[in-house]
């Protein structure tokens, strides 16, 4: 009988799914995206998207991971940029990132990366976030809480994001 009450107790005060997105709810005010890209060309419609949700919501961080060959040097200034460089010989991420992720802190992070790139992957996980939100990933491992579908593994970045909108008004989840 006491063993009953225990139980009773301890499923009273889990948090359920409901709570975790009502308190992410509240507050959505630190958004970032991320980005995984393998050409220079791309880059022009990663900055142009962002720069239309910038004039939509105010603020927004940008990150970018850039995987092509040719060196690049040109980028915006306002997008935390990631290359190659930040990962050593074995293709582990330097302390240097990790510390740079890790004091990134969003409410809300919108994966836009459909390769399954482990150094992207890497990234991802070390983000700091309350709520990671992207594209169902192929490797089986989710790092994302809420994944969608991206049909024909083709991402537009305004139909996805129209649709995590879509997703995120149902949870009550209210992006500023």
């Amino acid at each position: 009988m006491e063993t009953r009450a225990i139980l009773k107790k301890s499923r009273e005060e889990m948090p359920t799914p409901k709570d975790a997105t009502s308190e992410v709810a509240k507050s959505t005010q630190r958004v970032g995206m991320f980005f995984c890209i393998e050409k220079q060309d791309e880059l022009d419609s990663v900055y142009e998207f962002v720069n239309q949700i910038k004039d939509e919501l105010g603020s927004v961080t940008a990150l970018v991971f850039y995987l092509g060959k040719s060196k690049t040097d040109q980028h915006p200034e306002d997008i935390f940029w990631i290359d190659k460089k930040a990962f050593n010989l074995f293709g582990h991420m330097k302390s240097k990132l990790k510390n740079k992720l890790q004091k990134q802190t969003f409410d809300l992070f919108i994966s836009f990366v459909t390769c399954d790139a482990k150094k992207c992957a890497g990234i991802l996980k070390f983000t700091g976030a309350r709520l990671k939100v992207g594209p169902r990933q192929m490797q089986g491992k989710q790092i994302v809480d809420i994944s969608l579908t991206v049909p024909n593994g083709r991402m537009d970045y305004s139909e996805f994001y129209q649709q995590l909108t879509f997703y995120m008004k149902k949870l009550k989840i209210k992006i500023q």
